[in-house]
């Protein structure tokens, strides 16, 4: 952060490669917001302002081609909230329920295999009622040098709310957090997750479908990828997702041989694990 603070950069999101910031729009499922529990007036007042169209959730662009940056660039990060310079976000959970071939593979150009990316592969998630610590978006040109507590709230008391957790339903954007599959999940050598973790973190109750994270169009011939094939070019887009995951996967894949043929040749430090003792 001191980094892109002396680069002089502004809002910048502080969370994991599994995890991505997404528009938070709204589902019909989610139920009322916390803070109008047992209060029937609120909850009435919350749904009006959702569909007749004045909560900021409402006024989202909708087209394909609309990114959160755009958006961030013309409207701010969330306004109420930017009186402090570290926002936190709702984060949830997507499991590794796959979605049908034909699903995965729409609105893809064929030189893309469409199973590798798993906001396209995996589109079921825990309802907006069940969400996981939040993670921050930051305006790093307002870091002031402190240390990092923890990764839920980065700038401690800067940071919004009382603890790691966030009013989603007041918010513009909310992080969605994959599991993805067992191949990406899984650590070479000694990894105190394994099978037995990976399963019970897929076991989450009352799944939604979530059909915005692929960006489709109103005609369903469009997504997020093909977005960015149009921004970056096909080979440029091809270099910077599917190339690094196959090659990355071969690196895994060569490790996970290793392991089983019992030859110890793993770098522990650079894999940030270490055994137990």
């Amino acid at each position: 952060m001191q980094q892109l603070h002396d680069e002089k950069r502004t809002w910048t999101l502080i969370a994991d490669t599994d995890e991505y910031l997404a528009f938070n729009y709204y589902d019909e499922k989610e139920g009322p917001p916390v803070w109008c529990k047992k209060n029937a007036t609120c909850e009435q007042e919350y749904a009006k302002s959702i569909h007749d169209g004045s909560h900021i959730r409402t006024k989202f662009d909708q087209s394909p081609s609309a990114t959160v940056a755009e958006h961030i660039d013309k409207h701010g990060a969330d306004r109420w909230q930017v009186h402090k310079p570290c926002i936190i976000y709702g984060r949830y959970l997507f499991v590794s329920k796959e979605s049908s071939g034909e699903e995965i593979r729409r609105g893809v150009d064929s030189e893309f295999n469409a199973s590798l990316f798993h906001t396209l592969r995996y589109r079921y998630r825990a309802p907006l009622s069940s969400y996981q610590l939040g993670k921050c978006m930051v305006d790093v040109s307002r870091y002031d040098g402190r240390e990092v507590p923890n990764p839920q709230r980065i700038m401690g008391d800067l940071c919004t709310g009382s603890n790691g957790y966030a009013y989603n339903a007041a918010m513009s954007f909310r992080i969605h957090h994959y599991i993805g599959s067992w191949e990406t999940f899984r650590q070479p050598g000694f990894d105190m997750r394994g099978t037995s973790f990976f399963k019970k973190r897929n076991n989450v109750k009352n799944l939604v479908l979530d059909t915005t994270t692929p960006r489709y169009s109103s005609s369903g011939n469009s997504t997020w990828l093909e977005q960015f094939v149009k921004l970056v070019g096909k080979g440029k887009a091809i270099e910077l997702t599917q190339s690094i995951r196959i090659r990355e996967q071969l690196e895994m894949n060569k490790l996970v041989m290793e392991m089983d043929r019992g030859e110890q040749l793993y770098d522990w430090d650079k894999l940030n694990k270490k055994p137990w003792k």
